[in-house]
C-alpha cells in the first residue's frame, strides 16, 4: 500500500477545516505551439507549468530517488497513474476543426520536467488538418469545466503558429461566453486560428 505524503494530509487537513472548499486548487500556466509545417497534420504542442504546491506533490509522489526530476522509470508510473484521468476529460483541451469537435484519442511525446521549483508536463496533439487554398480554422481552449484547476493560456508569450512557405495565418484569442462554465460565472479563453495556402 503507497505511502500518504505529507503535503497529501496538509491538504485533507485543509478540506476538513474548510479552507480548501473554494476552488480551484491546482494552478497550471500553459504555453501552446502550433505546428503547421506539415502539408497534412497540424501539431499542438502544450506545456502546463503547475503552481509550486502542486509541483511539491508531483515530486513527492513519483521523484522516487529524490533527484527532483523525473527519470525514464519514475515517468512510466507517472504516465501509468495521470493519463487515464487526462483521456477522461479530453486532456483538459476542447478542440474544434472547421466547426468539428475533435476527440483526443492519444497525446504524444508526452514529458515531465522541472523548471527552477515548478514542475510542468508538456505533450503534443496531432490534427488531421491539410493545407490547401480552402481556409482551415481551428479553436482551441484549455480549461477545466469543473474549475478544481485553473489553467493560464500564456497568451502574450506563450503562444506561436509556425507555418511553412506558402501559408497565411491568422491568430485571433478572446473569451468564449457560448462556452461559459462554473455555474455561468468563467468564459474560456480561446485561441482561433486560421490557414489558408496562397500562391
Amino acid at each position: 500500500m503507497k505511502k500518504i505524503k505529507p503535503t497529501i494530509i496538509i491538504i485533507i487537513f485543509l478540506i476538513s477545516l474548510g479552507l480548501a472548499n473554494a476552488h480551484p486548487h491546482l494552478f497550471a500556466g500553459v504555453d501552446l505551439d502550433i505546428d503547421a509545417t506539415c502539408c497534412d497534420t497540424l501539431v499542438i504542442s502544450q506545456r502546463w507549468m503547475f503552481d509550486d504546491l502542486t509541483s511539491m506533490i508531483i515530486l513527492e509522489d513519483f521523484d522516487l530517488d529524490g533527484d527532483s526530476e523525473i527519470n525514464d522509470q519514475e515517468l512510466a508510473e507517472l504516465k501509468e497513474t495521470v493519463i487515464p484521468g487526462l483521456e477522461e476529460v479530453n486532456f483538459y483541451t476542447d478542440l474544434e476543426v472547421n466547426e468539428e469537435k475533435f476527440f483526443i484519442k492519444e497525446v504524444h511525446n508526452f514529458s515531465v520536467g522541472s523548471q527552477d521549483i515548478y514542475v510542468y508536463y508538456k505533450f503534443d496533439i496531432k490534427l488531421p488538418v491539410t493545407m490547401s487554398d480552402q481556409e482551415q480554422e481551428i479553436k482551441l481552449n484549455v480549461y477545466d469545466r469543473e474549475f478544481y484547476t485553473k489553467f493560464y493560456v500564456n497568451t502574450a508569450s506563450g503562444l506561436e503558429v509556425i507555418t511553412g512557405d506558402g501559408i497565411e495565418k491568422t491568430i485571433d484569442v478572446y473569451e468564449n461566453e457560448d462556452k461559459s462554465y462554473y455555474f455561468g460565472q468563467l468564459s474560456p479563453l480561446e485561441v482561433k486560428v486560421t490557414l489558408k495556402k496562397v500562391d
